[in-house]
């Protein structure tokens, strides 16, 4: 298979894990043999936007992948910067120290709509569907806020959570 790239990297802050971030991981994958997934916001302070862990955002992720996904995909996560130099920098890092092997500079960025992020070095490529932006991650928040089990029967009904986030959600 030829791959637009060497490594794909997807930007998001997965507050939950949803159908629409998994696809945005999958369709990472369709443009290289690799991909890694940065988890933006990852040492920030727990808020109503923010309601996850960094651990609990990469169990989530890691529940969703298939075996065969799992073994191509990496998870790192960093904190916000509002320097975007340093914030790249970072992500070089994390690129480099999760594939050692991967060429300068042949990555392509799939970046989450809404997810703000500093200008990368590498070709970015914005996801075009909606539904990934989190217009869809703010009301599902709000659901996971309500109480009652019925706030559980609307998530499923809509089939927003990705596989593996209602039964670690519930935990939460």
């Amino acid at each position: 298979m030829n791959f637009a790239c060497d490594v794909a990297i997807y930007i998001g802050r997965f507050q939950p894990f949803l159908n629409t971030q998994l696809a945005q991981i999958r369709h990472a994958l369709s443009l290289a043999p690799r991909c890694l997934v940065v988890i933006a916001g990852a040492r920030q302070a727990r808020s109503p936007r923010d309601p996850l862990g960094r651990q609990q955002r990469v169990d989530l992720i890691e529940a969703a992948l298939s075996q065969e996904e799992r073994a191509r995909v990496r998870v790192a996560a960093l904190r916000d910067d509002n320097d975007g130099g340093r914030w790249s920098q970072a992500v070089h890092a994390c690129l480099h120290a999760a594939f050692p092997d991967a060429a300068q500079g042949t990555a392509m960025v799939v970046r989450e709509p809404g997810c703000r992020v500093p200008a990368l070095t590498w070709a970015m490529e914005d996801s075009t569907s909606p539904a990934t932006s989190d217009t869809v991650g703010k009301p599902v928040r709000e659901r996971l806020y309500e109480a009652g089990s019925g706030a559980w029967d609307l998530l499923q009904g809509a089939d927003l959570l990705a596989p593996g986030t209602e039964r670690l959600m519930q935990d939460w």
